[in-house]
Protein backbone atom coordinates (compact mmCIF):
# COMPACT_ATOMS: atom_id res chain seq x y z
CA UNK A 1 0.00 0.00 0.00
CA UNK A 2 1.79 3.11 1.24
CA UNK A 3 5.52 3.75 1.40
CA UNK A 4 4.95 6.78 3.63
CA UNK A 5 5.91 7.01 7.29
CA UNK A 6 2.81 8.00 9.27
CA UNK A 7 3.06 10.34 12.24
CA UNK A 8 -0.06 10.50 14.40
CA UNK A 9 -1.32 13.94 15.35
CA UNK A 10 -3.85 13.83 18.20
CA UNK A 11 -4.11 16.86 20.45
CA UNK A 12 -3.46 15.73 24.05
CA UNK A 13 -6.69 15.11 25.92
CA UNK A 14 -8.87 15.80 22.88
CA UNK A 15 -11.87 13.71 21.88
CA UNK A 16 -11.28 14.58 18.22
CA UNK A 17 -8.52 16.21 16.19
CA UNK A 18 -8.69 17.39 12.59
CA UNK A 19 -5.63 18.71 10.77
CA UNK A 20 -6.25 21.52 8.30
CA UNK A 21 -2.94 22.82 6.91
CA UNK A 22 0.81 22.23 6.60
CA UNK A 23 3.49 24.72 5.60
CA UNK A 24 6.76 24.22 3.71
CA UNK A 25 8.61 23.38 6.95
CA UNK A 26 6.25 20.62 8.06
CA UNK A 27 4.48 22.73 10.73
CA UNK A 28 0.83 21.74 11.00
CA UNK A 29 -2.32 23.49 12.14
CA UNK A 30 -5.71 21.99 12.89
CA UNK A 31 -8.78 21.80 15.09
CA UNK A 32 -9.54 19.82 18.22
CA UNK A 33 -12.39 19.29 20.68
CA UNK A 34 -11.35 18.95 24.33
CA UNK A 35 -12.63 15.78 25.99
CA UNK A 36 -16.06 16.29 27.54
CA UNK A 37 -16.69 19.50 25.60
CA UNK A 38 -18.19 20.49 22.27
CA UNK A 39 -16.24 23.69 21.67
CA UNK A 40 -13.91 23.71 18.66
CA UNK A 41 -10.42 25.07 19.30
CA UNK A 42 -7.32 25.32 17.11
CA UNK A 43 -3.69 24.33 17.54
CA UNK A 44 -0.24 24.50 15.95
CA UNK A 45 2.06 21.45 15.96
CA UNK A 46 5.66 20.91 14.91
CA UNK A 47 8.04 17.96 15.38
CA UNK A 48 10.37 20.21 17.41
CA UNK A 49 7.93 22.09 19.64
CA UNK A 50 4.94 19.76 19.91
CA UNK A 51 1.44 21.17 20.41
CA UNK A 52 0.38 24.75 21.11
CA UNK A 53 -3.27 25.74 21.51
CA UNK A 54 -4.40 29.10 20.18
CA UNK A 55 -5.67 31.42 22.95
CA UNK A 56 -9.33 32.53 23.14
CA UNK A 57 -10.48 34.70 20.25
CA UNK A 58 -11.27 38.42 20.75
CA UNK A 59 -14.71 39.75 21.80
CA UNK A 60 -15.82 36.43 23.29
CA UNK A 61 -15.26 34.57 20.02
CA UNK A 62 -15.78 30.82 20.02
CA UNK A 63 -15.34 27.88 17.63
CA UNK A 64 -11.88 28.96 16.50
CA UNK A 65 -11.10 27.20 13.21
CA UNK A 66 -7.77 27.51 11.39
CA UNK A 67 -7.69 26.71 7.67
CA UNK A 68 -4.08 27.48 6.68
CA UNK A 69 -0.59 28.01 8.10
CA UNK A 70 1.94 30.32 6.44
CA UNK A 71 5.67 29.65 6.18
CA UNK A 72 6.35 32.28 8.87
CA UNK A 73 4.14 30.35 11.30
CA UNK A 74 1.07 32.61 11.13
CA UNK A 75 -2.28 30.80 10.95
CA UNK A 76 -5.50 32.01 9.38
CA UNK A 77 -9.15 31.05 9.61
CA UNK A 78 -12.37 32.18 11.24
CA UNK A 79 -14.19 32.16 14.56
CA UNK A 80 -17.77 32.74 15.72
CA UNK A 81 -19.30 35.51 17.81
CA UNK A 82 -22.77 34.63 19.15
CA UNK A 83 -25.15 37.61 19.23
CA UNK A 84 -28.86 38.42 19.20
CA UNK A 85 -28.97 38.06 15.42
CA UNK A 86 -27.47 34.57 15.52
CA UNK A 87 -23.90 33.59 14.70
CA UNK A 88 -21.43 36.03 13.19
CA UNK A 89 -18.28 34.64 11.55
CA UNK A 90 -15.09 36.68 11.72
CA UNK A 91 -11.97 36.07 9.63
CA UNK A 92 -8.61 36.29 11.34
CA UNK A 93 -4.87 35.82 11.14
CA UNK A 94 -2.98 34.87 14.31
CA UNK A 95 0.74 35.38 14.92
CA UNK A 96 3.03 36.04 17.88
CA UNK A 97 0.23 35.77 20.40
CA UNK A 98 -2.12 38.25 18.72
CA UNK A 99 -5.24 38.03 16.55
CA UNK A 100 -5.77 40.41 13.63
CA UNK A 101 -9.32 40.61 12.33
CA UNK A 102 -9.61 40.12 8.56
CA UNK A 103 -13.00 41.43 7.42
CA UNK A 104 -13.78 43.72 4.46
CA UNK A 105 -15.51 47.00 5.27
CA UNK A 106 -19.27 46.71 5.89
CA UNK A 107 -19.07 42.91 6.16
CA UNK A 108 -21.65 41.44 8.51
CA UNK A 109 -19.97 38.06 8.48
CA UNK A 110 -16.72 36.89 6.90
CA UNK A 111 -14.10 34.17 6.94
CA UNK A 112 -10.61 33.42 5.64
CA UNK A 113 -10.63 30.22 3.56
CA UNK A 114 -7.07 29.92 2.20
CA UNK A 115 -3.64 31.55 2.18
CA UNK A 116 -0.45 31.41 0.12
CA UNK A 117 3.24 31.44 1.00
CA UNK A 118 3.42 35.18 0.27
CA UNK A 119 0.89 35.97 3.00
CA UNK A 120 -2.06 36.71 0.71
CA UNK A 121 -5.41 35.60 2.15
CA UNK A 122 -8.65 34.81 0.34
CA UNK A 123 -12.09 34.45 1.86
CA UNK A 124 -15.75 35.36 1.72
CA UNK A 125 -17.80 38.26 3.06
CA UNK A 126 -21.53 38.85 3.42
CA UNK A 127 -23.02 42.31 3.69
CA UNK A 128 -26.31 44.00 2.93
CA UNK A 129 -25.11 44.20 -0.68
CA UNK A 130 -24.80 40.42 -0.93
CA UNK A 131 -22.29 37.56 -0.76
CA UNK A 132 -18.86 38.23 -2.27
CA UNK A 133 -15.31 36.86 -2.24
CA UNK A 134 -12.18 38.85 -1.53
CA UNK A 135 -8.41 38.73 -1.39
CA UNK A 136 -6.37 40.52 1.26
CA UNK A 137 -2.72 41.55 1.12
CA UNK A 138 -0.84 44.18 3.15
CA UNK A 139 -3.99 45.83 4.43
CA UNK A 140 -5.71 46.03 1.03
CA UNK A 141 -8.96 44.22 0.27
CA UNK A 142 -9.86 43.36 -3.34
CA UNK A 143 -13.31 42.11 -4.28
CA UNK A 144 -13.25 39.26 -6.79
CA UNK A 145 -15.36 39.63 -9.95
CA UNK A 146 -18.04 37.06 -10.71
CA UNK A 147 -19.88 35.46 -13.59
CA UNK A 148 -23.33 36.68 -14.62
CA UNK A 149 -26.12 35.42 -12.34
CA UNK A 150 -23.67 34.28 -9.67
CA UNK A 151 -25.30 33.92 -6.25
CA UNK A 152 -22.14 33.34 -4.23
CA UNK A 153 -18.39 32.96 -4.83
CA UNK A 154 -16.22 30.61 -2.78
CA UNK A 155 -12.41 30.81 -3.21
CA UNK A 156 -10.64 27.56 -2.31
CA UNK A 157 -6.95 28.24 -2.99
CA UNK A 158 -4.44 30.92 -3.95
CA UNK A 159 -0.94 30.28 -5.32
CA UNK A 160 2.23 32.23 -4.51
CA UNK A 161 1.56 34.63 -7.42
CA UNK A 162 -1.95 35.46 -6.26
CA UNK A 163 -3.86 33.29 -8.77
CA UNK A 164 -7.13 32.29 -7.12
CA UNK A 165 -9.38 29.31 -7.88
CA UNK A 166 -12.73 28.23 -6.51
CA UNK A 167 -16.36 27.97 -7.58
CA UNK A 168 -19.29 30.23 -8.22
CA UNK A 169 -22.88 29.13 -7.60
CA UNK A 170 -26.03 30.49 -9.23
CA UNK A 171 -29.54 30.58 -7.82
CA UNK A 172 -30.23 27.15 -9.33
CA UNK A 173 -27.36 25.73 -7.20
CA UNK A 174 -25.23 25.00 -10.29
CA UNK A 175 -21.54 25.50 -9.57
CA UNK A 176 -18.87 26.55 -12.06
CA UNK A 177 -15.13 26.45 -11.39
CA UNK A 178 -13.17 29.65 -11.89
CA UNK A 179 -9.59 30.93 -12.11
CA UNK A 180 -8.82 34.58 -11.43
CA UNK A 181 -5.31 35.96 -12.01
CA UNK A 182 -5.98 39.58 -11.06
CA UNK A 183 -7.03 40.64 -14.54
CA UNK A 184 -8.83 37.69 -16.11
CA UNK A 185 -11.76 35.69 -14.75
CA UNK A 186 -11.84 32.29 -16.49
CA UNK A 187 -14.58 29.70 -16.41
CA UNK A 188 -12.64 26.43 -16.01
CA UNK A 189 -15.56 24.10 -15.44
CA UNK A 190 -14.79 20.67 -16.86
CA UNK A 191 -16.90 20.38 -20.06
CA UNK A 192 -18.07 16.90 -19.03
CA UNK A 193 -19.55 18.08 -15.75
CA UNK A 194 -22.84 19.56 -14.60
CA UNK A 195 -21.29 20.99 -11.44
CA UNK A 196 -17.61 21.79 -11.14
CA UNK A 197 -15.24 23.17 -8.51
CA UNK A 198 -11.53 24.03 -8.55
CA UNK A 199 -9.87 23.12 -5.25
CA UNK A 200 -6.15 23.87 -5.70
CA UNK A 201 -3.64 25.66 -7.95
CA UNK A 202 0.16 25.58 -7.99
CA UNK A 203 2.89 28.00 -9.07
CA UNK A 204 2.60 27.07 -12.77
CA UNK A 205 -1.20 27.51 -12.67
CA UNK A 206 -1.92 23.81 -12.84
CA UNK A 207 -5.38 23.37 -11.33
CA UNK A 208 -7.04 20.33 -9.81
CA UNK A 209 -10.74 20.10 -9.26
CA UNK A 210 -13.81 17.92 -9.05
CA UNK A 211 -16.99 17.62 -11.05
CA UNK A 212 -20.21 15.63 -11.16
CA UNK A 213 -21.82 14.38 -14.35
CA UNK A 214 -25.51 14.27 -15.24
CA UNK A 215 -25.88 10.93 -13.44
CA UNK A 216 -24.40 12.29 -10.21
CA UNK A 217 -21.06 10.46 -10.53
CA UNK A 218 -18.02 12.25 -9.10
CA UNK A 219 -14.72 12.65 -10.94
CA UNK A 220 -11.57 14.74 -10.62
CA UNK A 221 -9.71 16.68 -13.29
CA UNK A 222 -6.62 18.74 -13.99
CA UNK A 223 -6.61 21.96 -15.96
CA UNK A 224 -3.63 23.76 -17.48
CA UNK A 225 -3.53 26.34 -20.27
CA UNK A 226 -7.01 25.53 -21.49
CA UNK A 227 -6.54 21.74 -21.46
CA UNK A 228 -8.61 19.43 -19.24
CA UNK A 229 -7.59 15.89 -18.27
CA UNK A 230 -9.52 13.46 -16.12
CA UNK A 231 -7.61 11.83 -13.26
CA UNK A 232 -7.56 8.07 -13.71
CA UNK A 233 -6.63 7.18 -10.14
CA UNK A 234 -5.26 3.85 -8.88
CA UNK A 235 -6.46 0.68 -10.61
CA UNK A 236 -10.12 0.05 -9.77
CA UNK A 237 -10.57 3.43 -8.09
CA UNK A 238 -14.01 5.01 -7.82
CA UNK A 239 -15.15 8.46 -6.64
CA UNK A 240 -11.70 10.04 -7.05
CA UNK A 241 -11.51 13.33 -5.15
CA UNK A 242 -8.36 15.35 -5.79
CA UNK A 243 -7.73 17.82 -2.96
CA UNK A 244 -4.34 19.48 -3.49
CA UNK A 245 -1.36 19.93 -5.83
CA UNK A 246 2.13 21.19 -5.03
CA UNK A 247 4.52 23.21 -7.17
CA UNK A 248 6.16 20.10 -8.67
CA UNK A 249 2.76 18.87 -9.87
CA UNK A 250 2.24 16.10 -7.32
CA UNK A 251 -1.49 15.62 -6.70
CA UNK A 252 -3.11 14.14 -3.61
CA UNK A 253 -6.63 13.10 -2.76
CA UNK A 254 -8.98 10.30 -1.79
CA UNK A 255 -10.69 7.45 -3.62
CA UNK A 256 -12.97 4.50 -2.91
CA UNK A 257 -11.80 0.97 -3.63
CA UNK A 258 -13.92 -1.99 -4.75
CA UNK A 259 -14.75 -2.93 -1.15
CA UNK A 260 -16.08 0.54 -0.36
CA UNK A 261 -13.06 1.55 1.74
CA UNK A 262 -11.88 5.14 1.30
CA UNK A 263 -8.13 5.50 0.82
CA UNK A 264 -5.70 8.31 0.17
CA UNK A 265 -3.59 8.59 -2.95
CA UNK A 266 -0.51 10.44 -4.19
CA UNK A 267 -0.17 10.97 -7.95
CA UNK A 268 3.36 11.63 -9.23
CA UNK A 269 2.95 12.25 -12.98
CA UNK A 270 0.51 9.36 -13.35
CA UNK A 271 2.25 6.99 -10.91
CA UNK A 272 -0.17 6.40 -8.03
CA UNK A 273 0.72 5.47 -4.46
CA UNK A 274 -2.04 4.46 -2.07
CA UNK A 275 -1.88 5.80 1.48
CA UNK A 276 -3.85 3.99 4.19
CA UNK A 277 -3.78 4.07 7.98
CA UNK A 278 -3.77 0.48 9.22
CA UNK A 279 -7.20 -1.05 8.60
CA UNK A 280 -9.19 2.13 9.20
CA UNK A 281 -12.20 2.46 6.86
CA UNK A 282 -11.34 6.04 5.90
CA UNK A 283 -8.08 7.77 5.02
CA UNK A 284 -8.29 11.22 3.45
CA UNK A 285 -5.33 13.18 2.10
CA UNK A 286 -6.08 16.89 2.31
CA UNK A 287 -2.79 18.74 1.74
CA UNK A 288 0.71 18.48 0.33
CA UNK A 289 3.55 20.95 0.79
CA UNK A 290 6.44 21.71 -1.54
CA UNK A 291 8.72 19.32 0.36
CA UNK A 292 6.36 16.47 -0.59
CA UNK A 293 4.96 16.03 2.93
CA UNK A 294 1.31 15.09 2.93
CA UNK A 295 -1.36 15.74 5.51
CA UNK A 296 -4.49 13.70 6.03
CA UNK A 297 -7.25 12.39 8.23
CA UNK A 298 -7.99 8.84 9.28
CA UNK A 299 -11.32 7.85 10.80
CA UNK A 300 -10.93 5.25 13.53
CA UNK A 301 -12.98 4.06 16.49
CA UNK A 302 -11.27 6.74 18.63
CA UNK A 303 -11.58 9.48 15.99
CA UNK A 304 -7.81 9.83 15.87
CA UNK A 305 -6.41 11.83 12.99
CA UNK A 306 -2.95 11.60 11.50
CA UNK A 307 -0.45 13.60 9.53
CA UNK A 308 1.54 11.79 6.89
CA UNK A 309 5.11 12.69 6.02
CA UNK A 310 6.94 11.51 2.91
CA UNK A 311 10.55 11.23 3.95
CA UNK A 312 12.98 10.19 1.17
CA UNK A 313 14.06 6.56 1.58
CA UNK A 314 17.83 6.70 1.53
CA UNK A 315 21.29 5.35 2.37
CA UNK A 316 23.46 7.06 4.98
CA UNK A 317 26.92 8.39 4.05
CA UNK A 318 29.60 5.71 3.99
CA UNK A 319 27.36 2.92 2.69
CA UNK A 320 29.31 0.64 0.31
CA UNK A 321 27.56 0.14 -3.06
CA UNK A 322 28.60 -2.58 -5.52
CA UNK A 323 29.99 -1.15 -8.77
CA UNK A 324 32.02 -2.57 -11.67
CA UNK A 325 35.06 -1.06 -9.92
CA UNK A 326 34.26 -2.85 -6.66
CA UNK A 327 32.41 -1.58 -3.60
CA UNK A 328 32.44 2.23 -3.37
CA UNK A 329 31.16 4.62 -0.62
CA UNK A 330 27.91 6.07 -1.87
CA UNK A 331 29.03 9.68 -1.40
CA UNK A 332 31.90 9.14 -3.88
CA UNK A 333 29.64 7.95 -6.71
CA UNK A 334 28.69 10.17 -9.64
CA UNK A 335 26.08 10.26 -12.40
CA UNK A 336 27.10 7.79 -15.11
CA UNK A 337 29.02 5.43 -12.81
CA UNK A 338 28.16 1.77 -13.46
CA UNK A 339 26.66 -0.13 -10.54
CA UNK A 340 25.92 -3.85 -10.27
CA UNK A 341 22.37 -4.80 -9.34
CA UNK A 342 21.33 -7.78 -7.24
CA UNK A 343 20.49 -9.79 -10.38
CA UNK A 344 23.96 -9.18 -11.85
CA UNK A 345 22.98 -6.48 -14.35
CA UNK A 346 25.18 -3.43 -14.93
CA UNK A 347 23.33 -0.09 -14.88
CA UNK A 348 24.48 3.53 -15.10
CA UNK A 349 23.53 5.92 -12.31
CA UNK A 350 20.98 8.41 -13.61
CA UNK A 351 20.97 10.72 -10.57
CA UNK A 352 21.97 10.77 -6.89
CA UNK A 353 19.67 12.61 -4.50
CA UNK A 354 21.10 14.17 -1.34
CA UNK A 355 19.26 15.20 1.81
CA UNK A 356 21.04 16.77 4.79
CA UNK A 357 19.26 16.71 8.14
CA UNK A 358 19.92 18.37 11.48
CA UNK A 359 18.96 16.68 14.73
CA UNK A 360 17.98 20.00 16.32
CA UNK A 361 17.67 22.33 13.33
CA UNK A 362 20.52 24.27 11.74
CA UNK A 363 22.62 26.11 14.35
CA UNK A 364 19.94 25.41 16.94
CA UNK A 365 17.37 27.39 14.95
CA UNK A 366 14.85 26.54 12.30
CA UNK A 367 17.14 27.34 9.39
CA UNK A 368 16.69 23.89 7.88
CA UNK A 369 13.91 21.32 7.90
CA UNK A 370 13.94 19.99 11.48
CA UNK A 371 14.41 16.23 11.61
CA UNK A 372 11.73 14.25 13.48
CA UNK A 373 13.75 11.41 15.05
CA UNK A 374 11.02 8.80 14.67
CA UNK A 375 10.74 9.43 10.94
CA UNK A 376 14.28 10.18 9.88
CA UNK A 377 16.82 8.89 12.42
CA UNK A 378 18.99 6.22 10.75
CA UNK A 379 18.23 2.53 11.25
CA UNK A 380 21.34 0.44 12.01
CA UNK A 381 21.31 -3.17 10.75
CA UNK A 382 24.29 -4.82 12.42
CA UNK A 383 26.72 -6.88 10.35
CA UNK A 384 25.37 -10.44 10.19
CA UNK A 385 21.92 -9.51 11.55
CA UNK A 386 20.17 -10.96 8.48
CA UNK A 387 22.10 -14.26 8.47
CA UNK A 388 24.82 -15.53 6.16
CA UNK A 389 27.19 -12.81 7.37
CA UNK A 390 24.91 -10.20 5.83
CA UNK A 391 25.11 -7.32 5.79
CA UNK A 392 28.87 -7.54 5.45
CA UNK A 393 29.24 -4.39 7.55
CA UNK A 394 26.77 -2.39 9.63
CA UNK A 395 24.21 -0.96 7.21
CA UNK A 396 22.58 2.42 7.94
CA UNK A 397 19.32 3.31 6.17
CA UNK A 398 16.50 5.80 6.53
CA UNK A 399 13.44 4.20 8.18
CA UNK A 400 11.45 3.94 4.92
CA UNK A 401 14.23 2.53 2.72
CA UNK A 402 13.39 -1.07 1.81
CA UNK A 403 15.63 -4.10 1.46
CA UNK A 404 14.62 -7.38 -0.16
CA UNK A 405 14.16 -10.39 2.14
CA UNK A 406 12.39 -13.58 0.99
CA UNK A 407 11.01 -11.75 -2.07
CA UNK A 408 9.45 -9.00 0.09
CA UNK A 409 10.56 -5.36 0.15
CA UNK A 410 10.74 -4.59 3.86
CA UNK A 411 11.29 -1.05 5.06
CA UNK A 412 14.13 -0.71 7.54
CA UNK A 413 11.93 0.79 10.26
CA UNK A 414 9.77 -2.35 10.25
CA UNK A 415 12.78 -4.53 11.09
CA UNK A 416 13.72 -2.78 14.35
CA UNK A 417 14.16 -5.29 17.21
CA UNK A 418 16.24 -3.05 19.51
CA UNK A 419 18.95 -5.72 19.62
CA UNK A 420 20.64 -6.26 16.25
CA UNK A 421 18.50 -3.79 14.29
CA UNK A 422 17.82 -0.48 15.98
CA UNK A 423 17.03 3.18 15.47
CA UNK A 424 19.88 5.47 16.46
CA UNK A 425 18.77 7.11 19.69
CA UNK A 426 21.37 9.87 19.29
CA UNK A 427 22.07 10.49 15.61
CA UNK A 428 24.83 12.92 14.61
CA UNK A 429 23.84 16.58 14.83
CA UNK A 430 24.17 16.72 11.04
CA UNK A 431 23.89 13.74 8.70
CA UNK A 432 23.31 13.20 4.99
CA UNK A 433 21.21 10.61 3.20
CA UNK A 434 21.82 9.60 -0.44
CA UNK A 435 19.50 7.88 -2.90
CA UNK A 436 20.56 6.39 -6.24
CA UNK A 437 18.21 6.70 -9.21
CA UNK A 438 18.47 4.35 -12.18
CA UNK A 439 16.32 4.27 -15.29
CA UNK A 440 14.04 1.82 -13.46
CA UNK A 441 13.25 0.67 -9.93
CA UNK A 442 15.83 -2.01 -9.14
CA UNK A 443 17.84 -3.64 -6.35
CA UNK A 444 21.30 -2.32 -5.60
CA UNK A 445 23.79 -4.17 -3.43
CA UNK A 446 24.46 -2.16 -0.27
CA UNK A 447 26.92 -3.84 2.10
CA UNK A 448 25.96 -7.02 0.19
CA UNK A 449 22.21 -6.60 0.82
CA UNK A 450 19.66 -6.08 -2.03
CA UNK A 451 18.26 -2.60 -1.38
CA UNK A 452 15.91 -0.58 -3.57
CA UNK A 453 16.95 2.23 -5.87
CA UNK A 454 14.92 5.43 -6.04
CA UNK A 455 11.30 5.24 -7.13
CA UNK A 456 9.34 8.48 -7.47
CA UNK A 457 6.44 7.62 -5.20
CA UNK A 458 8.04 10.29 -3.02
CA UNK A 459 8.70 13.81 -4.25
CA UNK A 460 12.23 14.76 -5.37
CA UNK A 461 11.60 18.18 -3.80
CA UNK A 462 12.52 16.52 -0.51
CA UNK A 463 16.16 16.39 -1.68
CA UNK A 464 18.62 19.27 -1.36
CA UNK A 465 19.61 18.98 -5.04
CA UNK A 466 16.18 18.39 -6.61
CA UNK A 467 16.73 21.31 -9.01
CA UNK A 468 19.66 19.40 -10.53
CA UNK A 469 17.32 16.57 -11.55
CA UNK A 470 14.78 19.02 -12.96
CA UNK A 471 17.50 20.66 -15.07
CA UNK A 472 18.86 17.33 -16.32
CA UNK A 473 15.49 15.66 -16.98
CA UNK A 474 12.77 18.30 -17.43
CA UNK A 475 10.43 15.78 -19.07
CA UNK A 476 11.31 12.74 -16.96
CA UNK A 477 8.87 9.85 -17.26
CA UNK A 478 7.57 8.28 -14.03
CA UNK A 479 9.48 5.33 -12.59
CA UNK A 480 7.23 2.32 -12.07
CA UNK A 481 7.62 0.47 -8.78
CA UNK A 482 8.70 -3.18 -8.90
CA UNK A 483 5.85 -5.65 -8.67
CA UNK A 484 7.04 -6.96 -5.30
CA UNK A 485 5.09 -7.00 -2.01
CA UNK A 486 6.13 -4.27 0.44
CA UNK A 487 6.04 -4.44 4.24
CA UNK A 488 6.11 -1.07 5.98
CA UNK A 489 5.41 -2.24 9.54
CA UNK A 490 6.48 -5.20 11.68
CA UNK A 491 3.03 -6.78 11.62
CA UNK A 492 3.15 -6.92 7.82
CA UNK A 493 6.23 -9.15 7.86
CA UNK A 494 5.20 -12.84 7.47
CA UNK A 495 5.40 -14.80 10.72
CA UNK A 496 7.94 -17.31 9.39
CA UNK A 497 10.26 -14.49 8.36
CA UNK A 498 9.94 -12.85 11.77
CA UNK A 499 10.99 -16.15 13.39
CA UNK A 500 13.93 -16.43 10.98
CA UNK A 501 15.10 -12.91 11.84
CA UNK A 502 14.75 -13.67 15.57
CA UNK A 503 16.99 -16.73 15.12
CA UNK A 504 19.63 -14.63 13.36
CA UNK A 505 19.41 -12.08 16.17
CA UNK A 506 19.94 -14.73 18.86
CA UNK A 507 22.81 -16.28 16.90
CA UNK A 508 24.53 -12.92 16.55
CA UNK A 509 24.01 -12.16 20.23
CA UNK A 510 25.54 -15.57 21.07
CA UNK A 511 28.60 -14.82 18.94
CA UNK A 512 29.05 -11.51 20.74
CA UNK A 513 28.91 -13.21 24.14
CA UNK A 514 31.43 -15.88 22.98
CA UNK A 515 33.78 -13.20 21.69
CA UNK A 516 33.48 -11.38 25.00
Amino acid sequence: MSSYALTEITYPGASATEVSGINAFGVVTGLYIPAGQQTVLSFIWSPADGYMSLPPAPDGGTEVQTVAILNDGAVAGLYEIPNDAGIQNIGFIYQNGAYTIIAPPNAVTSGVLAANSSGELVGYAESEAGFTAYSYMNGVYTTLPSFLNTYQTIPHAVNASGVIVGDMENEQAVTRAFLYDGTRLLDISDPLGVNSVAVAVNATEEVVGQYTDASGNTFSYTYSNGVFAQLGGPVGAQDILATAINDSGTIVGTYTDASGRQLGFVDNNGTYTTVAVDDDPLTEITSINDAGEILGIAESSSNQLYSFTAEPNCFLSGTAIATIAGEQPIETLQIGDLIITADGAVCPIRWIGRRTLYAHGRDGHGGHRIADPIKVSPIRIMAGALGGNLPSRDLFLSPDHAILLNDILIQAGALVNNATIMRLARPPECFTYYHIELTHHALLLAEGIPAESFVDNVDRLGFDNWAEHKALYPNAAPIAEMNVPRAQSYRQIPHHLREQLDIHSRELAGKDRTAA
